[in-house]
């Protein structure tokens, strides 16, 4: 089976955006590797026009599942609403995107059903948001809530007060501290947290990732009170999987996580908190294999692997 060309649009004398990733032995003790990552950007804009008339042979708007990283939001933007897209979308948030693209970026968001974001996006996502509002940093004085989860109900706000699509879950992943899931729940039967320290264990990495639920409430500026529920999960640890280099291993998440929605969508397995601790126990999975050695796609979870890993979850 070869790739599909038909979609590349080919403008003369353009410079495609591409990267180059550099691994060498690390200073540090604690890491085997150092990544310093070149990027070179699209020398000219890209426009949802170039697109369009591929996208509609192609009923690109009928579509289950749609992931963006978040580049080109203005582009991502366009093609929902002229696509009338009412699949599930998912949006990776790797960091903040500043300047121009900043208000694409952010309404992105709010077109999304799923965020996955990273360890730091919270905090860039928490100082963008009090520079902007005055009132919310009197209200973040007066919670007894730590800043980590008081971004996290920020975004899953972002998402919820659009008249867009409402989001199913966000995903936070903590590195070698495992990763996290928040959805909105009603009661609150899990054990209570305040910060992040009451979620993640001591025992942060397991050879057989486990999960526990926890919960938190808060009130906002607004008076309203919002219920979550948050699934924490170990990371994953293998002695025949031994971390390397830890290049590509957030795209081996994401991967893992469409392959589950995929699941969920395809099988009509609903989405609750038994069916997300197993997406997050197969994505830990799938990123310690990516650790494994050096490079994004030295070692990658094959479909086969894949159907064997997750019947066993």
């Amino acid at each position: 089976m070869g790739l599909d060309l038909s979609g590349f649009v080919v403008s003369p004398n353009c410079q495609s955006s591409f990267s180059y990733i550099m691994v060498t032995p690390s200073r540090d003790s604690n890491e085997a590797f150092d990544r310093t990552i070149v990027n070179t950007p699209l020398s000219e804009g890209f426009q949802f026009k170039e697109l369009e008339s591929y996208c509609k042979e192609d009923n690109l708007g009928e579509i289950d599942l749609l992931f963006l990283d978040g580049r080109y939001a203005n582009v991502a933007i366009e093609y929902i609403d002229a696509m009338d897209c009412r699949g599930c979308i998912v949006m990776e948030c790797e960091r903040m995107r500043f300047g121009y693209e900043l208000n694409c970026f952010l309404e992105l968001i709010s077109k999304s059903n799923v965020i996955t974001i990273s360890e730091g996006f919270g905090k860039e996502y928490l100082d963008y948001y009090m520079n902007q509002n005055e009132e919310i940093k009197e209200w973040m004085q007066q919670v007894d809530i730590s800043n980590e989860l008081i971004s996290l109900h920020l975004l899953y706000s972002l998402l919820k007060q659009t008249k867009n699509k409402i989001p199913n879950f966000l995903i936070q992943t903590l590195g070698s501290k495992g990763s996290i899931c928040m959805i909105q729940k009603v009661d609150m039967e899990e054990t209570q947290v305040k910060s992040f320290s009451d979620i993640i264990s001591l025992e942060t990495i397991s050879s057989s990732p486990q999960t526990q639920d926890f919960s938190f409430s808060i009130t906002d500026h607004l008076g309203v009170q919002h219920y979550y529920t948050i699934i924490y999960c170990q990371a994953y640890s293998n002695n025949e999987l031994p971390i390397v280099d830890g290049t590509g291993a957030g795209d081996s998440f994401n991967a893992a996580t469409l392959y589950t929605l995929q699941q969920f969508i395809a099988k009509d397995i609903p989405v609750d908190l038994s069916s997300l601790k197993k997406l997050l126990k197969f994505s830990s999975i799938s990123a310690v294999y990516c650790c494994s050695a050096v490079g994004a796609r030295t070692r990658i979870i094959d479909s086969k692997t894949a159907r064997e890993i997750w019947n066993e979850l």
